[in-house]
């Protein structure tokens, strides 16, 4: 288990009793898809974003992880599913691309709170993708994934919220974990060559998505939940890191995109297997999961998987341990 840096590590054995207490709603509020019957008239947009509600802890608090494409779908879908915007304390950014955090810079405009915005290292450099056959746009077969150029400053202390970059494991509450860098461990998940990043001296180099953030909360009744924005570093790399710094044995849910949709039949089954492994009981595949990893995880484990799609959420209270 890993030294956690944060604002309640000093309360020492607070932290227990705390943690004996925490329940959290987490509601989709943008994906790829909108599930037929829809919660209002939310819409759809390639992109990720999720708010969750710790509402039973000794000090109650909501986060935003990641906030899609672009503010007005984003605004849209918070106030269609009556989200509270006022409540929200840390908007986190899972990594730095635009489906990610595209929606940040309006977001802060309109808050009437100040937040705390947490990244990884690396958030601000330069990301790319190579074009797929057929495209068009790109510059030196290259297209630009990363943060829009006209937001290159947001990450500075406008509208009055601060900016944390985080390269280790950060508690945001008891049992609450921000991921820090997610260890590679498995040679199946090595980075992948269709993304690269641009140095200063217009170098380009694979992108080994160092700024990734995944949050680890640990539940007291169910365990172990890891929530994921692209999981660029590998979802089982991911799983496996969180139980290294939290000193869980299993994994009880894994939430968001898991980066299937590019994967072989052989990957998926891999990584299928690999979650069985790890004792996941509760799945909740959205954004780059893809449809054929959906698809087999749902073939597969279908007991444990959840559709997903904008308006969708689940509350921990209502979980089986």
């Amino acid at each position: 288990m890993y030294a956690v840096e944060g604002k309640a590590q000093a309360e020492g054995n607070k932290d227990e009793e705390e943690r004996e207490r925490m329940e959290f709603r987490c509601v989709v509020v943008m994906d790829d898809v909108v599930p037929c019957p829809s919660r209002g008239n939310v819409v759809a947009q390639h992109g990720l974003s999720l708010y969750l509600d710790f509402y039973d802890m000794a000090e109650p608090f909501c986060l935003l992880f990641d906030t899609g494409t672009e503010t007005p779908n984003l605004q849209r879908n918070l106030n269609t599913l009556k989200l509270d915007t006022t409540a929200i304390r840390y908007t986190v950014i899972s990594h730095a691309h635009y489906d990610h955090m595209g929606g940040l810079a309006g977001l802060l405009g309109q808050l009437e709170q100040p937040v705390e915005i947490i990244a990884g290292k690396g958030v601000l450099e330069h990301k790319f993708r190579k074009l797929i056959k057929g495209e068009t746009g790109g510059r030196d077969g290259l297209k630009r994934v990363g943060i829009p150029e006209s937001d290159r400053d947001l990450l500075s202390l406008q509208y009055g919220h601060s900016i944390r970059y985080c390269g280790e494991p950060y508690q945001l509450a008891p049992g609450v974990i921000l991921s820090g860098q997610i260890e590679l461990r498995h040679a199946q998940e090595a980075p992948s060559p269709f993304f690269v990043v641009k140095g200063a001296g217009g170098s380009v180099e694979t992108d080994t998505f160092r700024e990734e953030l995944a949050l680890y909360i640990k539940h007291p009744r169910l365990g172990l939940m890891v929530i994921t924005g692209c999981a660029h570093r590998g979802i089982i790399n991911t799983l496996d890191d969180a139980m290294a710094k939290t000193g869980c044995d299993r994994v009880y849910g894994v939430v968001g995109g898991f980066h299937l949709f590019q994967s072989s039949d052989e990957h998926v089954a891999w990584v299928i297997d690999a979650f069985k492994a790890r004792g996941v009981r509760f799945v909740l595949p959205l954004h780059c999961t893809g449809l054929r990893g959906i698809i087999e995880l749902v073939s597969h484990m279908k007991r444990e998987t959840v559709l997903g799609g904008v308006g969708v959420e689940f509350d921990t209270r209502e979980l089986d341990d």
